[in-house]
């Protein structure tokens, strides 16, 4: 069993909110909820939709502070010094070589810290990426995305895409004895 905290900013979450960690328990930390906003092309984004070097490199640098901050309130302040997972990001379409390239950046970003912190990541992006390779990369075609009535996909995953999260998680973690 997992338990789950929300964050809903990349900002500093306050120490009360991750204790206490009880044992046999994963701590999960959803952070920046949605930063498919960095690589996306609509007006909604930057003034340059992420086109700038320098933009991205700003959006990438504030997540990799953040969550260098998070981890060490856990580590540091709470001195929580067990098992700290982090499941990267899959692509919203994986023939798009733009979406990948910026997937990948932020992956790395969380792959790298994580992993400063003595934490182990789990691959959210292959997860999603074999079985959308059937679907022409699509994550929405393959249903592992939600379904919107209009026939499109929001950003969020499906049961079976929730599934196959959880799979990648499984994959590092191993599996913990039911509660």
């Amino acid at each position: 069993m997992a338990i789950m905290f929300r964050v809903t900013s990349c900002d500093r979450i306050p120490a009360k909110t991750i204790k206490p960690f009880e044992e046999g328990r994963i701590p999960q930390l959803q952070i920046c909820p949605n930063p498919h906003r960095l690589f996306r092309t609509d007006k909604e984004t930057t003034a340059h939709r992420c086109a700038s070097t320098a933009e991205l490199q700003a959006g990438l640098q504030k997540i990799q502070a953040n969550l260098t901050t998070i981890y060490t309130e856990i580590r540091d302040v709470d001195h929580y010094q067990g098992l700290l997972v982090a499941l990267t990001y899959y692509s919203l379409s994986y023939s798009d070589p733009n979406q990948v390239a910026g997937t990948k950046l932020l992956d790395s970003v969380i792959a790298s810290v994580t992993t400063a912190f003595g934490g182990k990541v789990a691959d959210g992006f292959a997860a999603f990426q074999g079985p959308s390779a059937a679907f022409g990369g699509s994550p929405c075609a393959a249903g592992l995305l939600i379904k919107l009535p209009d026939g499109t996909c929001n950003i969020h995953p499906s049961p079976a895409g929730h599934l196959l999260l959880a799979k990648a998680i499984e994959d590092v973690v191993g599996t913990l004895p039911p509660k």
